[in-house]
């Protein structure tokens, strides 16, 4: 049942360009948090990510400009979104059942 629920979910790409802020939005998770998967945590208001509309709160990161996300450390991650002036994000959407 949770397989199937995983496999409905919704894939998204999302490129956004850095704000004088950021990109406008947090994470929580990563490997040092007993392998907690990577999740958008909050989204800031008038940031280049609310702008956009398409990343939302809970939206897991599946992969970081390309690189996959598992196994990465909250750091790592951050270090991957902070690289660029334009990050390339994939992420799932998960539905509640």
């Amino acid at each position: 049942m949770l397989k199937d629920f995983v496999q409905d979910s919704p894939i998204i790409s999302v490129e956004l360009e850095r704000g004088a802020r950021g990109f406008g939005f947090s994470i929580r998770g990563g490997q040092e948090f007993g392998a907690m998967p990577l999740f958008v945590l909050r989204i800031a208001e008038d940031g280049p990510a609310a702008n956009d509309g398409r990343l939302r709160v809970g939206d897991q990161l599946i992969s970081i400009n390309g690189r996959d996300t598992k196994g990465l450390t909250h750091e790592e991650a951050i270090q991957l979104i902070k690289q660029h002036p334009t990050v390339r994000l994939t992420v799932r959407r998960h539905r509640l059942p």
